[in-house]
């Protein structure tokens, strides 16, 4: 087959961004022409394989109030782009990549869109979400909020097939957009994370006690201050705790963090941020870690705690996401209301106080990832999906 993967830009690491990567590889490894189109792309941060042709649209980035103004050009870009040649299958991804599909649709039933679709932009969709913003941006959003919608809106419908991370997604998409989406889990790695070993890592960073690992904070909803507020209760009971938080803050998401530890006082020397970690790096952080935490509230399916489980990882995630489609409660993990820092406080504290527990829960995840949640299951049911649907349409 002939593949197109559009994404808004891969500029930084993220859960989609992965998705998109591990995609065009595996795609690519299995005999398909595969392109990736992006405005923009990080050498550092992304290694596809020479065989995935990348294709840059440009245009502005969605951190500059430029992006929102130029959104037309940027997607006619997108249009331009992918029209030059003859795919087969199109999968989109984020607003506002999924509302090429209408366009794209507009006068051929080739190709075959697929929206790939992680969740519904928050932005658009979240009022609740829009409150953190700066004050430019709501007001910005107040006024282009409507017609992004109604181009999302149209985008979705327009799709051939909507796959959605996870049975909580699919809701959303069902109450916003009127379709029904497949489920598509989006598996991990197993071997890379089941086999590593932290490879010295806890030597190096002078740590000797327990240590909590978790990873990502671009959001509010990814839930700094629950994560914050449960550690510095973890510290009067466990002085010798490490907290190691991997992945770059948003701007502005780095100094709420530094705000909230001055606050609640918690020793600086108690947290390490290692900022962004490589791909190759990142399960050394697993295998180091004594608990993995996912404090994300409304985390639409998460691939942290499929990659805790991989390693072998006790992890303790938010219950009201599509953690709870992942994790088995009592027995690969522990699901925690969203903003019952309490619980989240004696959960960890439970797993770091009792090794024999935390190693079943780890044996039991590794298992259940193995399972269920492999990438190459993944895989499998894309292309079946897709060359279900190809047929159909000949």
């Amino acid at each position: 087959m002939k593949i197109a993967i559009l994404y808004p830009h891969l500029t930084k690491w993220g859960g989609a961004p992965r998705t998109v990567q591990q995609l065009a590889n595996s795609l690519a490894n299995r005999s398909n022409e595969v392109h990736v189109y992006t405005q923009k792309i990080s050498n550092k941060a992304f290694h596809f394989e020479p065989k995935v042709l990348i294709h840059s649209v440009g245009g502005p980035l969605p951190r500059s109030p430029f992006h929102w103004i130029s959104l037309p050009k940027i997607l006619d870009k997108f249009l331009k782009s992918v029209r030059r040649e003859d795919f087969d299958v199109v999968v989109t991804n984020n607003f506002p990549t999924n509302c090429v599909a209408a366009r794209l649709k507009k006068n051929t039933r080739k190709p075959l869109v697929l929206w790939l679709c992680n969740e519904p932009n928050r932005w658009l969709h979240d009022k609740e979400l829009r409150k953190h913003l700066p004050l430019m941006w709501r007001v910005s959003f107040s006024f282009l909020s409507t017609p992004f919608k109604a181009l999302d809106v149209k985008g979705a419908r327009s799709s051939d097939v909507i796959l959605a991370n996870s049975r909580y997604t699919a809701q959303q998409v069902l109450s916003i957009y009127g379709r029904t989406a497949k489920v598509l889990y989006r598996g991990v790695l197993y071997d890379t994370f089941a086999g590593a070993k932290d490879d010295q890592l806890r030597k190096m960073l002078g740590i000797s006690g327990p240590v909590i690992l978790s990873l990502g904070f671009s959001q509010p909803l990814k839930g700094i201050e629950r994560l914050l507020m449960a550690f510095s209760r973890i510290l009067r009971r466990n002085p010798e705790a490490t907290l190691i938080v991997c992945g770059s803050l948003e701007v502005g998401q780095d100094k709420l963090f530094e705000m909230v530890v001055r606050k609640l006082r918690i020793p600086r020397s108690s947290i390490i941020l290692p900022g962004f970690v490589e791909d190759t790096i990142l399960p050394q952080y697993y295998a180091l870690a004594d608990v993995v935490v996912s404090p994300s509230a409304k985390e639409p399916m998460g691939r942290i705690p499929l990659e805790a489980m991989a390693a072998g990882k006790p992890i303790v995630a938010c219950s009201d996401g599509g953690a709870s489609e992942t994790v088995i409660d009592g027995k690969t993990g522990f699901l925690v209301e969203p903003h019952d820092v309490d619980m989240l406080t004696e959960r960890v504290l439970q797993l770091i106080q009792s090794p024999l527990l935390a190693t079943r829960f780890g044996k039991a995840g590794q298992q259940h990832v193995r399972k269920k949640f492999r990438w190459e299951l993944t895989i499998d049911r894309f292309l079946q999906i897709s060359n279900q649907h190809l047929t159909s349409k000949t």
